[in-house]
């Protein structure tokens, strides 16, 4: 009863008695014909001896999507000598804490198990049938364990190179995760991002974009970071007029007269030119008329 898979952990009450193996084929559509395996008899408990006890039965490591879950469990024998011989495991999934839809997990055979994809969200129990090499004692279960989480992980999809008056961008973070994804700007004076993942460039200089999730009964918490660089903007200026000299052998000529035209700021971005600061010359320093 309730021996629905390939494996069966023997228990205390199978001593002395038949167990066979029978299975049905499937192609995915029809079923077979049933065959059966030749009756194998469990051998009985050896007169005099007292079963094993198993206690404490219990669950370590973490509770995450291929990491190795440790069935542990304190082994007792009243008689002398006895050793922990040909015990056996068997492993239980459960939709809750509270036993929903029990299943046990197939090939988890062992003391060891590493939860699967299949796992995620399921809560996990271990359970021992103790032996001494002469009679199994009654099985112990674990408390339920759980829920199994998996790995969450985040990807950004912007790159972390900008130049300063570059439009808003979206930082595209994405993950396997469902848990909202949620974002912060380490400095504020360089780019701002609101909680759409929306990036606004506010000055040069560098800034650590994160997102991250909170976990929940399904996804580890996860965090990832872009490094963002926003360089600074070249401004174009432009200079009108014409300056007339006296020929004087060289090509040095006054600034004095022209005037000058900005382009490419950004926004209400304010820069004030430095007229006197500026140098001109002309191309040739013959005489002639341009």
């Amino acid at each position: 009863e309730n021996a629905s898979i390939k494996e069966y952990v023997v228990q205390e009450a199978d001593q002395g008695k038949y167990i066979a193996f029978e299975v049905t084929p499937k192609d995915g559509e029809d079923f077979g014909t049933a065959a059966r395996s030749a009756w194998t008899k469990i051998n009985e408990p050896v007169a005099g001896n007292t079963p094993p006890t198993a206690s404490d039965v219990s669950i370590t490591g973490a509770l995450e999507v291929g990491q190795t879950l440790t069935g542990t469990y304190t082994w007792k024998d009243e008689d002398a000598g006895d050793t922990n011989t040909g015990s056996t495991y068997s492993w239980f999934r459960s939709d809750n804490n509270g036993a929903a839809n029990v299943a046990q997990i197939n090939d988890a055979i062992g003391a060891e198990y590493i939860p699967q994809a299949g796992d995620r969200g399921k809560y996990i129990r271990f359970e021992v049938v103790p032996n001494d090499g002469k009679s199994y004692g009654a099985a112990s279960k674990s408390d339920w364990f759980g829920p199994i989480l998996d790995k969450a992980v985040i990807m950004f999809a912007a790159k972390g190179d900008k130049t300063y008056g570059d439009a808003d961008f979206t930082a595209g973070a994405s993950s396997n995760s469902d848990a909202a994804i949620l974002y912060h700007s380490d400095n504020t004076n360089v780019a701002t991002i609101d909680g759409t993942g929306m990036i606004h460039l506010v000055g040069v200089g560098q800034a650590t974009i994160t997102a991250s999730q909170e976990a929940n009964n399904s996804w580890t918490a996860a965090t990832k970071t872009l490094a963002l660089a926003v360089a600074q903007k070249a401004l174009t200026v432009t200079v009108s007029g014409m300056v007339n000299k006296v020929y004087d052998g060289n090509a040095n000529a006054t600034s004095t007269g022209l005037t000058y035209a900005l382009s490419g700021l950004v926004g209400n971005d304010m820069v004030t030119l430095k007229k006197d600061m500026a140098a001109a010359s002309y191309v040739d320093k013959g005489a002639g008329n341009n």
